[in-house]
């Protein structure tokens, strides 16, 4: 984007800054620690690895750093070990940054991402609603009379078929789609790049998967499904609103259905 862009271009505008303080003005080359440092810092390790690596030649090359041989490699070595230690600082950072982000955009038991996610997911897919090829299609699905599998069965049961659902729905949905939980028994789909005809054949396939996959020993477990093709101009949550009255009417005419918002 427009930010790592920017940073970018930052990151070199203070190679080239160093380099024209140290091999021109004739500066001792000290600024090309504070500089490596901040490189790694701003771009990540592989842009940063790049525009270190030649900052560092271009400055041991043109410029005779110290009397002797010895302060030479002294200072080699020293400003190799900054730079490694820099970019291994901030690998092991933003490892770490993205697992703990990954924690807290899913839920503990499903492994589903959480509302969190939804709402930054659902404002980048409503940016293309209307043009041609960009349809996305937000599915609501709701566990029909859970509260009932909860009293009979006990929580601990209940909690299994939440996870067998999301299990079935997450290998049945395409790499590009996203699987949400909004909490209790009430989960979110977001299938891109679909339109209705699209989402009706395959939310019929994921229904009927569901219904044949979740048997009880009384029964089998259904789900209702309401569904809202996002349109040009509406807020994600207004989107998300038309998919869940959708599902909602799902429930008034009999359960096990798919009903598609107006």
């Amino acid at each position: 984007g427009r930010t790592a862009g920017a940073r970018k271009a930052v990151v070199v505008f203070m190679a080239l800054g160093c380099i024209y303080m140290v091999n021109y003005v004739g500066h001792l080359p000290y600024w090309v620690f504070p500089t490596v440092v901040a490189n790694f810092l701003l771009v990540g390790w592989r842009f940063g690895l790049a525009v270190n690596t030649l900052l560092i030649a271009v400055v041991m090359l043109g410029v005779p750093l110290q009397d002797g041989l010895v302060d030479s490699l002294s200072f080699m070595t020293a400003v190799t070990m900054v730079a490694l230690f820099s970019m291994f600082f901030v690998i092991y950072t933003n490892f770490h940054r993205r697992r703990l982000n990954a924690l807290v955009e899913r839920d503990p038991l499903t492994d589903a991402l959480n509302r969190r996610a939804l709402s930054a997911d659902l404002e980048e897919a409503l940016a293309g609603a209307g043009k041609v090829g960009q349809d996305h299609a937000l599915v609501v699905m709701d566990l029909d009379d859970f509260k009932q599998i909860n009293d009979l069965y006990g929580h601990e049961v209940g909690d299994q078929v939440l996870v067998s659902l999301s299990q079935r729905v997450m290998q049945f949905i395409r790499r590009g789609d996203r699987f949400y939980r909004l909490g209790g028994e009430e989960f979110v789909v977001l299938l891109s790049h679909t339109d209705r005809e699209g989402a009706e054949v395959a939310l019929d396939k994921i229904r009927v998967e569901l219904r044949e996959a979740l048997e009880m020993e009384d029964g089998p477990v259904t789900v209702s499904i309401g569904v809202a093709v996002g349109q040009p101009g509406e807020t994600w949550s207004q989107w998300l609103s038309r998919a869940d009255l959708a599902m909602y009417e799902a429930k008034r005419l009999g359960k096990d259905r798919v009903v598609f918002a107006d």
